[in-house]
């Protein structure tokens, strides 16, 4: 699920459909094929994310389903201000590519995951030997990190506040 404005876009992979809730209705906008794990819009585009055990991609669309490009071995993607941020797995490394302007090398054996766009900059889960983090992609990647007794399960964004669900554990 994400919001773009007063718009509300989510997933059911029960309909295999992108669907829009506008005035208390649903709008179903178009169906995929695959299973799909994330969901980025930006004023009249969708990217969306898939993955399974013999490919992952994110494709741009249109809101009426039509394909525009597709950024194979892509397995999440998300709006950035005017751009795309794309995260990809290459072996056993993490990549963060901001399309045509940077890739950051984010380690070997660590994971990335919920990217979104907040404060125009690209924001993920990090989570490394170390721990979780919040991880802010700017001119390098900062990150916060998080306590251990707490667990973030995802994060997610309006471009300015970030929401985040978790767990904490007393253990």
């Amino acid at each position: 699920i994400t919001a773009e404005y007063d718009e509300i876009y989510a997933i059911s992979s029960y309909q295999s459909e992108i669907l829009k809730l506008e005035d208390d209705n649903e709008k179903n906008l178009f169906k995929f094929i695959s299973s799909s794990s994330s969901i980025s819009v930006n004023n009249d585009n969708i990217l969306l994310s898939f993955s399974s055990q013999d490919q992952c991609y994110t494709a741009l669309y249109t809101q009426n389903g039509k394909e525009l490009k597709r950024y194979n071995g892509y397995y999440e993607g998300s709006f950035i201000d005017d751009d795309i941020a794309l995260l990809r797995f290459d072996d056993t490394k993490i990549y963060l590519d901001i399309l045509n302007k940077k890739t950051f090398y984010l380690g070997q054996s660590v994971s990335a995951s919920n990217l979104i766009n907040l404060d125009n900059k690209a924001t993920f889960l990090f989570e490394d030997e170390n721990g979780q983090a919040i991880a802010i992609a700017d001119d390098s990647i900062y990150l916060y990190r998080i306590p251990k007794e707490i667990k973030i399960s995802s994060i997610n964004s309006n471009n300015e506040t970030i929401s985040v669900s978790y767990t904490f554990n007393t253990d």
